[in-house]
């Protein structure tokens, strides 16, 4: 991923109210076969706690403290598949 053209966004479903925020510092590597995208695709992306923004600044840190960021300060996925869909 290049730093600063990179964003991870989320959509939170909430009983007080659904939400989305993103975060403007993710990381990460993607490993393909360019000439053979059918090929398995795998990969990393971790984004910081502290980088989530989700347009307002109290939530933003009820956030932080509901995913303990001071204990766990990022979020890790792993791309282990890759499925295709069409598009209608």
């Amino acid at each position: 991923m290049e730093s600063g053209k990179s964003r991870v966004g989320f959509d939170a479903f909430h009983s007080f109210g659904n939400f989305s925020g993103a975060s403007e510092t993710p990381s990460g590597e993607v490993e393909l076969d360019i000439e053979d995208l059918k090929k398995p695709i795998k990969g990393t992306l971790t984004a910081p706690v502290a980088s989530l923004r989700t347009g307002k600044a109290g939530r933003d840190k009820d956030l932080r403290r509901a995913l303990d960021g001071e204990r766990h300060p990022e979020i890790r996925y792993r791309i282990d598949k890759v499925e295709a869909r069409s598009r209608r």
